[in-house]
């Protein structure tokens, strides 16, 4: 995928099938299309990640990681939600996570 810093290069060429018809092409095995589904959503992930994490090199990586947990776990889609909220509560998730390792630990001193 082309990036123009945290935003991808659409490809005005992606096809017009639903995200759910593109998630079940993938499952079958057309796995290069998952890039598909990255390049629509891309832009509304990295600002909600980027919102949690107030980095963008943070947001970066953990939407990264997303994109890899929501391929390795596409066979849990189950559908009853859209696409996009499955893949942006898995990114939430990382954020929300990734918010907390990062957070300095205080230590009591009694």
């Amino acid at each position: 995928m082309t990036y123009i810093g945290a935003n991808p290069v659409i490809n005005p060429e992606l096809p017009a099938e639903s995200d759910e018809e593109v998630v079940g092409r993938v499952r079958a095995g057309e796995t290069a299309l998952f890039e598909i589904l990255m390049c629509r959503h891309n832009q509304r992930i990295y600002r909600i990640v980027r919102g949690i994490l107030d980095n963008d090199g943070e947001a970066e990586d953990v939407i990264q990681d997303a994109y890899v947990r929501a391929y390795q776990h596409l066979g849990q889609f189950e559908g009853r939600s859209n696409f996009v909220t499955w893949l942006t509560r898995i990114a939430m998730h990382e954020a929300f996570a990734r918010a907390r390792r990062l957070q300095p630990t205080v230590q009591n001193e009694t």
